[in-house]
């Protein structure tokens, strides 16, 4: 993880809230059967306001995000409330969780993504207190983490890709890509990859599996569409 700079923390105390994680995810368009349950704690890169709220992070992502059915709903709803009502007889829940790292409740908002309409921006907003935030104030606030959102990923999109975040493309094979939609040649893939030419296809046969692909150009096109090549 990623701690967000200063922008993060003019950003809760504009908004009242005590910690703030962002992430980027892909949006039932994503051309990819993609199951979140199996990747999400793969992982990497979420951009976050403290060291608490990361340390949070990953205690729920591993331990009670794959039974609390508040995960799905934060992926298909616009704005979502964290509820935890139906675990109150137990003594222990992911709000016991929750509040051991000192956060009474969480909201989650969804918004466009900035930069590719295949993906999603996620904000997990962490409050010291048990908050209700009115549909009005809402939307409100959406408007300022979408400008919050541009702000951001001005300085760190190359880190924020959901499909390298989930390690479903490595950085080995994203610079193969890269130099196949250049114009390299396999040889001029191998020198640079430091592989065989029987490497170099193994290697674009095992991408162009995990893309759904069947050709190079097919590859190019869908690895454009999802932010894996970067423009010079």
């Amino acid at each position: 993880m990623i701690l967000l700079d200063k922008l993060s923390c003019a950003m809760t105390e504009e908004l009242g809230n005590r910690d703030i994680i962002y992430f980027i995810d892909t949006n039932n368009e994503c051309p990819l059967e993609i199951n979140k349950k199996k990747l999400g704690n793969k992982r990497t890169n979420m951009l976050s306001s403290s060291i608490n709220v990361m340390n949070f992070a990953k205690v729920s992502r591993k331990k009670w995000a794959p039974v609390d059915e508040n995960t799905p709903l934060s992926r298909i709803k616009q704005f979502h409330h964290w509820e935890y009502s139906n675990w109150s007889n137990k003594s222990k829940s992911p709000l016991t969780e929750m509040k051991k790292f000192g956060y009474e409740s969480k909201i989650t908002i969804n918004v466009p993504c900035a930069f590719n309409p295949n993906f999603y921006g996620s904000f997990f907003m962490l409050f010291e207190d048990e908050v209700v935030l009115p549909q009005d104030y809402l939307f409100k606030l959406e408007k300022r983490l979408i400008e919050f959102q541009h702000e951001v990923i001005f300085k760190q999109q190359n880190l924020l890709n959901p499909i390298m975040d989930y390690q479903i493309i490595s950085e080995p094979e994203r610079k193969t890509i890269q130099l196949v939609a250049s114009g390299a040649s396999r040889g001029d893939i191998a020198t640079e990859c430091f592989l065989t030419n029987r490497g170099v296809d193994y290697r674009l046969a095992v991408i162009k599996k995990k893309l759904g692909v069947k050709t190079w150009s097919q590859m190019v096109f869908l690895a454009a569409n999802l932010g894996l090549i970067q423009s010079n």
